[in-house]
């Protein structure tokens, strides 16, 4: 059985149309206001992108005002660091002139002409020239308390004095004039006494901790050096050396690089084979052995041609060869330097003798080592030119 038709007729059917305006004019409403939000929405969203970009766009414009503000400082800064090392520059040479117009001395030199380490004392000659002097004047200079008296030449003031190395007499030179009952004195304010001059002339380190096994030596690394003259010494050379005991089994040139003295291997390979084959491991046969390999010249890794004597440099030195070493050898690592006028500078920047670890006491030995308080002893000496050697701190 069907649904009942249903008609709507008079007031039924005028409702029935007045209905579907309705829901038709709310729905035209609805679109509308769901149209007008999206538009609001997006104009929002345009709104924030606007504002995002002009915040963004402030915000680089404050960096770079920053920036620039940062470069005006650093500028004002450095501006301001000049104008006081120009300042400070105009007064110490103002004082430098208000000290030399109210010096006593026109000029005057003290110059070393010997020195002789066994006694521990060294010779300077004096001169001086006062800016006023007469026939009558007389000059006496003090080196600390001990005074030397001078004598009148054809254009200063002349004589000299045995000094003492344990005293620097740094700010403690004084010249006295005597002109009748007048008299005057200067302290010399920038002297330096001569021992320092021997100070920090040569030093360096190892790259690398040596190391002994199976028989080879291996100085890896770079060894760094430095070589100053302190105004007073030129140098004709300057090595690196390894000895074994007394012995030097290699030399390399550190100013050009060339290797001047290395074992041969050959030799070195057939003296390990007879330690072997001989069984013989003796320290009096080791080092006897050792001091024993055929040592010959070397001219690898030749630099540049030296150009002549030098007042200072400064470099590295690497060390390719695996030297051949016996055991219970001493070995020293050391920097050696020698002047024109006759003076050997040593510095010794490795120390240690030859062992092989125990495999039952692996804390015996240090990377092949005999145990030592001071591998790096950094032992500083000179020689001087009658062969006496005097330590000077490191």
């Amino acid at each position: 059985m069907g649904l009942p038709f249903i008609s709507f007729t008079g007031k039924g059917a005028e409702s029935m149309k007045k209905w579907k305006r309705r829901k038709k004019e709310l729905e035209t409403i609805g679109g509308m206001l769901r149209r007008k939000r999206r538009r609001n929405y997006i104009l929002l969203a345009s709104a924030n992108i606007v504002i995002i970009g002009l915040l963004v766009w402030q915000l680089w414009s404050f960096k770079e005002r920053m920036d620039q503000l940062d470069n005006q400082l650093t500028y004002l800064m450095d501006t301001n660091s000049t104008i006081q090392g120009d300042v400070s520059g105009m007064q110490s040479n103002i004082q430098a002139k208000l000290d030399e117009e109210a010096s006593l001395l026109s000029n005057y030199s003290i110059e070393t002409t010997a020195v002789d380490f066994n006694a521990g004392t060294y010779d300077v000659e004096i001169h001086v020239t006062p800016k006023e002097y007469t026939d009558e004047t007389q000059v006496v200079v003090y080196f600390g308390t001990t005074e030397y008296h001078l004598q009148k030449g054809s254009k200063d003031f002349e004589g000299s004095a045995t000094l003492s190395f344990l005293n620097s007499y740094d700010g403690n030179v004084t010249f006295l004039f005597i002109n009748g009952e007048k008299k005057s004195t200067e302290v010399l304010k920038n002297y330096v006494g001569y021992p320092h001059t021997f100070e920090d002339v040569l030093y360096g380190n190892l790259g690398e901790f040596p190391e002994y096994k199976d028989g080879k030596l291996k100085i890896g690394g770079e060894t760094q050096f430095t070589l100053q003259g302190n105004d007073t010494f030129q140098f004709e050379s300057c090595d690196i050396v390894v000895k074994a005991g007394t012995d030097d089994i290699y030399r390399g040139n550190l100013l050009n690089g060339e290797v001047l003295l290395k074992p041969a291997d050959d030799t070195a390979d057939d003296h390990a084979d007879q330690d072997n084959n001989n069984g013989d491991s003796s320290p009096e046969n080791n080092a006897a052995d050792s001091a024993e390999q055929v040592i010959e010249p070397a001219t690898e890794n030749a630099g540049t041609e030296e150009s002549g004597p030098i007042s200072s440099t400064d470099g590295t030195y690497t060390i390719t060869d695996a030297l051949q070493m016996a055991q219970d050898t001493k070995v020293q690592i050391l920097l050696e330097a020698k002047t024109t006028d006759g003076f050997t500078f040593d510095y010794v920047i490795f120390e240690g003798k030859t062992a092989q670890a125990d495999p039952q006491k692996p804390d015996t030995a240090v990377d092949g080592w005999q145990e030592s308080e001071d591998y790096l002893p950094y032992t500083y000496t000179v020689t001087d030119p009658n062969g006496a050697v005097r330590t000077f701190g490191n």
